[in-house]
């Protein structure tokens, strides 16, 4: 079973394009009045493997998530920057924000920065109370 659903997904994701998965969570998000959403994009097209390309997606999927459970923003903003041989995703929001230094319960962030280790990428939360959160997203394809 799990072999099945591995193989949906990789098949799903060989058809979907990142940008295009972004900009789609992002409307959804907006559509519903949740709160503001913005998108800025400074890169042609952007090639990684099906495997690479799931991990981001889930990972992109749970901030979004997160912000939304957790941060009460009015405003959600991904950048994607393509330089050389490097792709970068910030997801950014006006939120709540926490501290990064205040233990959770939660096993959140550990997983997100192990996912990104899993694909050879690195992770960079930045949040404070009052202050929003940042996340980058750091991939080399």
């Amino acid at each position: 079973m799990r072999s099945l659903s591995k193989t949906i997904n990789l098949e799903w994701v060989n058809e979907v394009n990142l940008k295009e998965f972004i900009a789609n969570e992002l409307d959804k998000i907006s559509s519903l009045g949740f709160c503001e959403t913005e998108l800025s994009i400074n890169a042609e097209e952007i090639q990684l493997d099906n495997n690479k390309k799931l991990i981001l997606i889930r990972m992109i999927q749970e901030c979004l998530n997160n912000s939304m459970k957790h941060a009460s923003p009015s405003l959600i903003s991904i950048s994607i920057e393509k330089l050389a041989e490097q792709v970068t995703i910030v997801i950014k929001d006006n939120g709540t924000g926490f501290d990064l230094n205040q233990v959770s319960d939660g096993q959140g962030l550990g997983n997100l920065e192990s996912r990104m280790k899993a694909i050879g990428g690195e992770i960079t939360i930045s949040s404070a109370p009052n202050q929003g959160t940042e996340i980058q997203l750091l991939l080399s394809n």
